[in-house]
């Protein structure tokens, strides 16, 4: 395994990197040979450029074992021997396990799980793996060029998986399902499966669970400006596809049908083996791109020497109406603009200023459909009321306990007077309450009387009638009298009143004189009284 120099980690969540470049304006360096071959040995397989730094290589040596090595930035190299022959396919996981597809004498998919040093067998195939992917759900995914298909299983425990079909149907050919030839393959993060499928000369997209596949690029001919026999796909994080095809050329896909170089300098021109397992593609986190070449034993680099980029180009797409990464968006000025308010219907028409016109809905108006003329808008009628619009002129149904044109007045329950005995009405929202005075009434309008007040009102009723009956047979009885007196000349009280007359004299009693003493007097003054007390009394006699 080799160790790589790295500043940073383009993706991550996945252990493959993932470039995000600027193709119109990357540019590479002329390939050159991997400075660390020396170490690897012999016969370089496979190559992964892991996101943690570390190259994993698979090399055939012929004085040893196969083996898995890498490689750091001390030069330092750590081997692991198994005993297969010719070790494919390589994918290294972001769990640090190792996945290494057997394609000599046996088909096998081995494992190291974590770095340890014990080897396991995953799956049994029937033909040599040329391209081994593990997504992020631990799904093995195996290419098998002479089936013209790829599998695909899921390690249970320390089981030996069992895998089915992802892509083709084990017969070579055309069609959207099937295959011819399939090396490079690709899985995403969104479990769409991208394949090289190279007699074919395209790329071929499943997505998960679909063995229906859509051309993403390439259109099957094989001419100067289409792909030709791809190898490897990678696709990045900016949606891009990067395929290497016809020897060392690598390409930008950037729609459906559409792809463009990646630039670099001189070209690096190698014979194509009628078994191409000789070209795969690799980026490294510093979006250098690596390609090994199994015939020459080599590994070569092409260094990233222009990342910056100045300005958009957007790819064409092959309908003008459409664009986007996909050709799938309307390019046109009503969809790109959607000028058109209130659901109006937006018509392309180039020759007109604007260039386009809008269909209105029922009740609005103007250029853009913006003025409402709707009789009825929404919200006309407050606190749920329903518009009408059925006659020239507009109305609002209100609701239970409102009123007026736009049921913006809540009815006052209480202008009836419901209250019975002087309750006090109180209104509420849809309804009224009555509060009664003091405990003697109660009810919904206070309508009811207590008990209490009943007994206080019959009492105080028959203390009245008794009082009336008393007043009238006084009232009676006088003038009973008065009517025998001075109609009929009958007193009955006269021999009473005379009676209490004659009795009252007798009261009466005898009238006296008293004469005044007054005490310590001279005695002439009491002779001289007593002289004038007697001539008095002589006179009264």
């Amino acid at each position: 395994m080799i160790f790589i120099d790295a500043h940073f980690c383009l993706d991550p969540a996945v252990s493959y990197h993932r470039p995000r470049l600027c193709p119109s304006a990357a540019k590479y360096g002329a390939a050159e040979i991997f400075e660390n071959s020396t170490q690897i040995g012999a016969d370089p397989i496979d190559i992964f450029c892991h996101v943690n730094g570390i190259m994993y290589i698979t090399t055939f040596n012929h004085n040893q074992n196969e083996t898995v090595q890498t490689i750091g930035t001390t030069n330092q190299t750590r081997i692991i021997n198994y005993n297969s022959s010719w070790p494919l396919s390589l994918f290294v996981t972001i769990r640090d396990d190792i996945y290494v597809a057997n394609s000599g004498s046996t088909h096998q998919v081995h494992v190291w799980k974590n770095q340890t040093n014990v080897q396991k067998v995953t799956m049994n195939i029937t033909s040599a793996c040329y391209g081994l992917f593990v997504d992020t759900e631990e799904n093995v995914y195996c290419s098998i060029p002479d089936e013209h298909r790829v599998i695909k299983g899921k390690l249970d425990g320390n089981k030996t998986l069992n895998y089915s079909i992802a892509a083709g149907t084990g017969s070579r050919g055309s069609a959207m399902d099937m295959l011819h030839i399939p090396y490079g393959i690709f899985v995403d993060t969104n479990f769409d499966l991208y394949v090289a499928d190279c007699g074919n000369n395209r790329i071929q997209r499943f997505h998960k669970e679909n063995l229906t596949g859509v051309s993403v690029a390439g259109n099957g001919t094989n001419q100067t400006n289409e792909l030709q026999c791809p190898t490897s796909v990678i696709r990045g994080l900016d949606g891009y596809l990067y395929i290497l095809h016809k020897g060392f050329h690598v390409v930008v896909s950037y729609s459906d049908g559409f792809f463009k170089p990646v630039p670099y300098d001189g070209q690096k021109s190698i014979s194509i083996s009628p078994y191409p397992t000789i070209l795969k593609l690799n980026f490294d986190r510093l979006g250098n791109i690596f390609v090994y070449d199994w015939i020459n034993s080599s590994i070569y680099k092409f260094t990233l020497l222009k990342t910056g980029c100045n300005s958009f180009e957007p790819a064409p797409c092959p309908d003008p109406l459409k664009m986007g990464p996909q050709c799938n968006i309307s390019n046109t000025y009503c969809s790109k603009t959607k000028p058109c308010m209130h659901n109006g219907k937006c018509n392309d028409i180039a020759s007109n200023t604007p260039p386009y016109n809008c269909t209105c809905p029922m009740g609005f108006n103007g250029i853009d459909c913006e003025l409402d003329e709707r009789l009825c808008k929404p919200h006309k009628c407050l606190n749920n009321g329903n518009c009408s619009n059925d006659t020239l002129d507009t109305d609002c149904e209100c609701v239970r306990g409102w009123e007026g044109a736009y049921c913006d007045r809540l009815i006052d329950n209480c202008t009836n007077k419901p209250c019975e005995n002087n309750g006090v009405c109180r209104q509420l929202l849809l309804n009224y309450s009555c509060e009664c005075l003091g405990d003697s009434y109660y009810g919904r309008h206070c309508e009811k009387t207590a008990q209490k007040t009943v007994v206080f009102q019959m009492v105080s009723k028959s203390f009245a009638y008794i009082a009336i009956i008393a007043l009238t047979l006084v009232a009676g009885f006088i003038i009973t009298l008065d009517i025998l007196k001075y109609c009929f000349g009958i007193d009955p009280a006269s021999d009473e009143l005379e009676r209490i007359r004659r009795h009252n004299q007798k009261k009466k009693p005898t009238p006296m004189i008293q004469r005044l003493v007054y005490a310590d007097t001279p005695s002439s003054m009491v002779a001289k009284s007593t002289s004038s007390g007697e001539k008095i009394s002589a006179k009264n006699s």
